[in-house]
């Protein structure tokens, strides 16, 4: 498009209610933000298009870019969108062919032209080869623009234009939720797309196809309970494992399956392994602490395994511990039992 020499991106927003307007002398471009899903108003292409002409831009001058939520073509847009009345300047509740904010007596099935709509402009022909619907490329093309940009000017100049990457990323990361782009919708779509296929949902009518995902969820609903079940007839089994490994004695605490501690002595000072829940946190946590609040053995402090398995901002000299998932807590209770174990071993045989 070399023949675009000057753009101006109007600073005026929404310009003459266009959202986004950029013009020169020789084209202005008439950008439409439906992101959000908004349908079109009554003769509202066709109104922008008459505003532009009293500007002094012929047809041929114009183009249309719309932002569209869906990914549509011309054939969604209703009719009466291209057409510009007689009275197109008056307000939306004036107009004479007005049915609603947003429908003209043209768009319903039984329309039979009267006088006042034989004066309306059809402009749909003459502009839909002027007009664009740019959809899940948006993102695609910011996201180039913001990395090419990066690569190409100096660091010091991509210092100064942090907010500005900063705000177009977080754009891109938006439309990406709404185009359902982003990495986990898109697999969520294919898991769609086959169970779709699996259950042959196309060969049914649409109340078919909810009586067997009906049938089918309760299926599932019944398969994840007993998942559940024997997920935590696996953590016993593990728990049990670890008893019998190190030969130690779990202590429940108001019988909670799950949550318990093992006490060991350091040469006098007391220390408790806990596996436990922290309610206000809403976490699991593994956790070494002292009985009595005496500190941390040193030869438990200093130990470099233990402070990378241990490793919460807010450790203190008698407790060190660390949120996680269930399982993940479970297996560091294992392996930082296993480990004080063979520290006590370490002590006594004075390596």
């Amino acid at each position: 498009m070399d023949w675009i020499d000057n753009p101006i991106i109007d600073r005026n927003h929404e310009y003459k209610n266009i959202d986004i307007l950029i013009r020169d002398k020789k084209y202005v471009i008439i950008i439409e933000n439906k992101l959000k899903g908004a349908d079109f108003q009554l003769n509202q292409l066709a109104r922008y298009i008459a505003r532009m002409r009293i500007e002094g831009y012929s047809d041929e001058q114009i183009f249309i870019v719309i932002l569209p939520k869906d990914n549509i073509s011309h054939k969604y847009i209703k009719d009466s969108v291209w057409r510009l009345p007689v009275d197109w300047q008056s307000t939306n509740q004036c107009r004479k062919c007005r049915r609603n904010s947003y429908t003209c007596r043209c768009d319903s099935e039984d329309y039979q032209q009267e006088d006042f709509c034989k004066r309306c402009e059809l402009l749909r022909e003459l502009f839909e080869s002027r007009t664009i619907f740019i959809h899940n490329e948006l993102s695609k093309w910011l996201y180039n623009c913001i990395v090419n940009n990066a690569l190409s000017i100096p660091e010091d100049e991509l210092r100064k234009q942090y907010v500005l990457t900063s705000a177009t990323l977080q754009f891109v990361d938006f439309l990406n939720f709404l185009y359902q782009t982003r990495e986990k919708d898109k697999y969520n779509m294919d898991i769609q797309k086959l169970l779709s296929k699996l259950l042959k949902l196309k060969e049914h009518d649409i109340v078919e196809q909810l009586s067997l995902i009906e049938d089918k969820k309760k299926d599932t609903d019944e398969l994840s309970s007993q998942l559940n079940k024997l997920y935590w007839e696996k953590i016993k089994e593990y728990i049990n494992e670890i008893r019998n490994k190190y030969h130690v004695h779990l202590t429940h605490e108001d019988n909670k399956d799950y949550y318990f501690y093992c006490e060991l002595d350091f040469n006098g000072t007391v220390i408790n392994v806990i596996l436990d829940y922290d309610s206000d946190a809403k976490s699991n946590y593994c956790q070494i602490e002292t009985k009595g609040r005496r500190k941390i053995p040193e030869i438990i402090k200093n130990d470099f395994y233990i402070s990378e398995e241990l490793n919460d901002k807010y450790n203190s000299n008698t407790f060190i511990w660390r949120y996680d998932s269930y399982k993940e807590s479970l297996l560091r209770f294992d392996r930082i039992l296993g480990r004080l174990l063979d520290l006590k071993i370490k002590r006594s045989s004075g390596d």
